[in-house]
């Protein structure tokens, strides 16, 4: 891994988060929100149902000032259009409000409210309505920053790409890009596959081509298009197992066909070789009473090859060891100025292209975790988080800071 050219890159990736682009507009909701804020559960719970109350739930957790509001299903929460959900809610709440007075029994409300769970976004919204810090979605609208990070503790590292998956994501590997710069804030990924293709146009244009001319205008019209679409206050989201395969390469691993020990006769798989750059012991020290390298490990498997096993760790399992720029970017997002310093994203983890200590690590032990004695690495999930800590430290895998919101991943920088 090229350590001095991965720390000019995490330069410009900083640097580009912390280009200042113009705020948003001030915000605030209005319409049902508010309204059952305001409300006993009670009345609400009359009008709207069990939804209703959940509403109620979310309305007193979130900033109603925060401008992401305005795009959580597609601004139907606050937008003042007569034929939005917001509108719909409103109108049923008055009706019920009016019939109770009336003194109409409960069953005509009901058959009345059957209207809206009729509507396109009754049933989306539903799924992720109640508190946030309850829910873990929408974390980031969470006014209270306490509450919003408690929460956060709660989200569970996942792997990224399962066995079943291992062989067809393998064969991505040459089409992973081989720096998370591709990923940088308001950058252009294709920028110079664009300027190719602007040589090759006027190469055609002067010998009067104009069909190949042509052709080529309408790519990079529509590069451009797909480029620049779907961006997030300039944040381009990224499939993880794209963001892993990436990591891998830029850590220096290689992949190739092996045959694991012992030998299956009627299958080869698919695996990532370290290399030369994982030479030293993984498990050292103390801790773990016994050291081992990953060449050991290999041995036992007959190959040089390990199964790979990234993984998406939550934040607060790494931030004993994150570096003060890394402290201080979390801080930055979750105080985002173009936003008027509301928090950005839901949840920050942290991508390690790590490795199956379950079957790597089955025949050695015992390892002392923590003051408790582990026979054979049995607690898989802590020893899989002080190894990956101590590659991420010792620099010697390539790691990656991601955001996330409503379940799309963001890339933000390497691990420091």
């Amino acid at each position: 891994m090229n350590t001095s050219e991965l720390q000019t890159h995490q330069k410009e990736l900083i640097a580009a988060i912390y280009e200042q682009r113009p705020v948003q507009p001030e915000f605030k909701a209005t319409g049902i929100l508010p309204k059952v804020q305001k409300l006993t559960k009670k009345d609400v719970k009359a009008a709207l149902g069990q939804f209703g109350t959940l509403l109620q739930d979310f309305a007193k957790s979130v900033d109603l000032t925060h401008p992401e509001l305005k795009n959580v299903f597609g601004g139907q929460l606050v937008s003042e259009d007569v034929e939005a959900f917001n509108s719909d809610c409103c109108d049923l709440l008055k009706v019920s409000e009016k019939l109770t007075d009336l003194g109409v029994t409960k069953g005509v409300v009901a058959k009345l409210r059957s209207l809206l769970t009729c509507t396109e976004y009754y049933g989306r919204i539903g799924k992720v309505m109640g508190a946030p810090t309850d829910t873990l979605q929408l974390l980031r609208l969470v006014k209270d920053e306490a509450e919003r990070n408690e929460a956060r503790q709660k989200k569970e590292r996942q792997g990224v790409i399962d066995n079943a998956q291992m062989n067809e994501a393998m064969g991505r590997w040459d089409s992973a890009p081989q720096t998370l710069v591709w990923f940088k804030r308001h950058g252009d990924p294709m920028a110079a596959e664009i300027a190719a293709a602007e040589t090759r146009k006027q190469h055609f244009a002067q010998h009067g081509l104009d069909r190949m001319t042509n052709h080529i205008n309408e790519w990079i019209a529509k590069t451009k298009t797909v480029s620049h679409s779907n961006l997030y206050y300039g944040f381009r989201d990224a499939k993880l197992e794209t963001l892993a395969l990436a990591l891998a390469k830029i850590s220096g691993f290689t992949v190739g066909m092996v045959k694991m020990k012992p030998v299956n006769k009627k299958k080869s798989d698919w695996k990532l070789s370290t290399g030369s750059n994982i030479k030293t012991a993984v498990a050292t020290g103390d801790e773990f009473g016994k050291a081992y390298s990953f060449n050991e490990v290999a041995s036992l498997r007959g190959t040089n090859a390990v199964n790979w096993n990234p993984t998406l760790y939550p934040y607060h399992e790494f931030e004993s060891i994150a570096s003060e720029e890394i402290r201080a970017l979390v801080k930055h997002l979750d105080a985002f100025p173009e936003i008027g310093g509301r928090a950005l994203f839901d949840h920050f983890r942290v991508l390690v292209p790590s490795f199956d200590y379950a079957s790597s690590f089955a025949k050695l032990g015992p390892y002392n975790i923590g003051g408790k004695v582990v026979e054979k690495a049995k607690d898989i999930a802590a020893l899989s988080l002080h190894i990956d800590k101590q590659l991420l430290q010792s620099n010697v895998v390539a790691g990656a800071l991601v955001a996330e919101r409503d379940g799309i991943n963001y890339p933000i920088c390497y691990w420091t």
